[in-house]
């Protein structure tokens, strides 16, 4: 059996931090999980008509932690009440789920370049999260069955070329441990796969949780915690991705 691992990113609005997650599970776990989740926002969507509020196309991290675009005009208690129930399909499922962020300032600072696009940036960072992010899955795996094997789904960005390259540049590397691990990587819309939904979720609370200075944790981080689902989450620093240089400069350089 091949494991599925569907990856999502998530900024935030002052570009310092960039994080990707990654839930991993089989196939028969992913088919009840967006079965769930489906029924869930339309239940949801059904609360929403008879309010007299727009329905929604999906969860969307940001959105619906800021209350904005599709969740526009939402009262708290309905918000709160959308996200528990998300939680609570979660719960129902078993995954295991890898995070990793980096810090811009960290990341500007180790490789000092000349000055890119924001898009730019976005994909330089992606690009130098992938080999680090690969090992960690690679481990998740290891710990979850040592001879399974995982294909990966990102949501489509606009640098899916450099993604790839990143992938199999990794996969290809003999010094790189679990290299074998990984069949393939394919980018989807988020229209098409609602998988990539909860990877979302989870990314966005990494992000934010990285962002936290001081005081407790968010009450949705906290409560993600506690769903009962493995949560590795790595803060990558100069030396976690360094190994990335020689490859990324290649593939960036290439593209810009």
């Amino acid at each position: 059996m091949v494991f599925r691992g569907y990856m999502d990113e998530s900024y935030d609005k002052e570009r310092s931090v960039c994080t990707i997650s990654c839930l991993i599970g089989n196939g028969a776990e992913w088919l009840r999980l967006v079965r769930d989740w489906r029924d869930w926002i339309d239940l949801t969507n059904r609360t929403l008509a008879d309010r007299g509020l727009s329905p929604i196309s999906r969860y969307h991290a940001s959105d619906c932690n800021a209350k904005e675009g599709e969740f526009k005009e939402w009262p708290a208690k309905l918000q709160i009440d959308f996200v528990c129930g998300l939680f609570d399909v979660l719960k129902k499922r078993h995954f295991h789920t890898v995070s990793i962020s980096l810090d811009w300032d960290t990341f500007r600072q180790a490789f000092p370049r000349r000055k890119y696009s924001v898009r730019m940036e976005e994909k330089l960072a992606y690009c130098y999260l992938m080999i680090p992010f690969l090992n960690q899955i690679g481990k998740e795996v290891e710990k979850i069955d040592a001879n399974k094997r995982v294909t990966l789904f990102h949501d489509h960005t606009d640098f899916n070329g450099a993604i790839s390259d990143m992938f199999w540049a990794f996969k290809g590397e003999p010094s790189y441990k679990y290299g074998p691990t990984f069949v393939n990587i394919a980018p989807l819309e988020w229209r098409d796969c609602v998988a990539l939904q909860p990877a979302d979720m989870f990314a966005f609370e990494a992000m934010k949780e990285i962002k936290r200075e001081e005081g407790s944790p968010r009450l949705s981080f906290q409560a993600m915690s506690l769903l009962g689902l493995p949560w590795k989450h790595v803060h990558a620093g100069k030396e976690n991705i360094s190994n990335s240089q020689a490859k990324v400069d290649a593939i960036v350089d290439r593209d810009a």
